[in-house]
């Protein structure tokens, strides 16, 4: 069944980044995507996940099309999690506040907390900050707070590469997990090495994808 349908998605700045851009993922499924330094890869996984607008195109999550604002902030707050590379933790908060960041805009029940943070090797980092973390524990935390409200679709946009090998391998055990658990992936990376765990690997280049 298909989860993710983008057809025909344009996409400017100063310059064109995606021309007719076209992009399905069924439930469950693995997907990497690869590209160089300015393919347009980032700019797509915002697209993907609802955090910034196309110039035309159509969106579809399970069928149903994406255009109004409501459907946006629904299917972003309830159906996606995300992993970036700059974690993107507030430094204000300390590692509970961060992980519960997500409850605050979403009605969803959130899975249980502690045994995910268990899982995560997390637990007694709960009332540091994230100047006090080390950067494998840092994206730990983003993960935890990217399973949380248990999406359908985890977006991760290089989600190890600021990691030593060490943690690099640890989470991508954790994403290998969750897509083995029935969630769908999305991994942007330029390591072919990461690239080549997915089950179907995408190169972007000149604003399509070519497999």
């Amino acid at each position: 069944m298909t989860l993710l349908d983008l057809k025909g998605i344009n996409k400017s700045y100063d310059r064109s980044i995606l021309r007719g851009l076209n992009l399905t993922v069924g439930e469950g499924e693995y997907v990497s995507i690869i590209g160089t330094s300015g393919a347009g890869k980032s700019t797509l996984m915002n697209i993907i996940g609802l955090i910034e607008p196309f110039d035309n195109g159509t969106y579809r999550f399970r069928g149903q099309t994406i255009g109004t604002e409501r459907k946006r902030c629904y299917v972003r707050q309830n159906e996606i999690g995300f992993i970036f590379q700059s974690f993107h933790l507030l430094p204000t908060l300390n590692v509970r506040e961060n992980i519960y960041l997500p409850c605050q805009y979403s009605a969803k029940k959130p899975q249980s907390a502690d045994r995910l943070m268990d899982r995560l090797q997390i637990k007694h980092l709960l009332h540091q900050f994230p100047d006090q973390l080390s950067g494998g524990e840092r994206q730990r935390v983003a993960i935890c707070r990217a399973l949380l409200l248990q999406p359908s679709l985890l977006l991760a946009d290089e989600p190890t590469g600021n990691l030593d090998s060490e943690n690099r391998d640890r989470v991508l055990l954790i994403i290998d997990e969750e897509h083995q658990q029935g969630k769908a992936v999305i991994i942007i990376t330029h390591d072919p090495i990461v690239a080549q765990r997915a089950q179907r690997q995408l190169i972007l280049e000149g604003g399509q994808f070519r497999e």
